[in-house]
């Protein structure tokens, strides 16, 4: 075992000898949650909530958990109903329930606080891409950035969504559970470049030749 869980992926990455995405032979979503309880990531979120099935599940797996369980539970998808669901379920656990949208609740947890993030709300596109890059920032360095559904299937955004942040924020070890419907994964902070700053300079730098001009 490893002294941390971004060590333990860094020994994965160099034992699969794989270009990421790097699928984790036997590893599946609810072992990965079983890790974080193992390496004492206690304070995580979970976006898109459902009935709190696998929301129950963190909490009998990782001890001393406190998780923000974010959705809105709209109406028309039986919202209510699953809302009732998830009191019930979880009414002993050190959750912190927000009925809102994930763009709603980001004012409710402060960046660089969470252990982990775990995204499973709107799958199209945009969404996927938004939540990645709003809820990344509420993680803090060594701590995991992870998501459901990294499979191909009608109207959904998850692959492209995530192959398109790990290439533009230079994301080069991130992994996938081994199953159908593979939830993905990256510690941040590991192998991660910034290209805005650079760009940013560069912009300023011309403006101030076009001015000197």
């Amino acid at each position: 075992m490893k002294e941390s869980f971004p060590a333990q992926l860094e020994a994965w990455y160099e034992k699969a000898e794989q270009i990421s995405p790097v699928r984790l032979r036997t590893l599946t979503r609810k072992k990965l949650i079983d890790y974080l309880g193992l390496y004492g990531f206690t304070n995580g979120a979970e976006i898109g909530v459902d009935r709190g099935r696998f929301s129950k599940y963190m909490f009998e797996h990782i001890p001393n958990l406190h998780l923000y369980c974010v959705d809105l539970w709209w109406w028309k998808f039986r919202g209510e109903s699953k809302y009732q669901s998830v009191l019930r379920r979880l009414k002993d656990c050190n959750t912190t329930i927000l009925r809102k949208t994930s763009l709603e609740a980001l004012d409710d947890v402060p960046d660089g606080s969470l252990d982990f993030v775990y995204i499973d709300a709107d799958h199209t596109f945009d969404y996927v891409m938004t939540d990645i890059i709003l809820w990344s920032k509420k993680v803090r360095e060594g701590g995991i950035v992870a998501g459901h559904d990294y499979y191909r299937f009608r109207r959904a955004g998850v692959i492209p969504a995530v192959d398109i942040y790990t290439q533009q924020h230079g994301i080069t070890q991130w992994f996938l559970t081994d199953e159908k419907e593979a939830t993905w994964f990256w510690a941040k902070g590991s192998s991660f470049v910034d290209p805005l700053p650079d760009s940013q300079e560069s912009v300023q730098e011309s403006a101030q030749q076009d001015l000197e001009e």
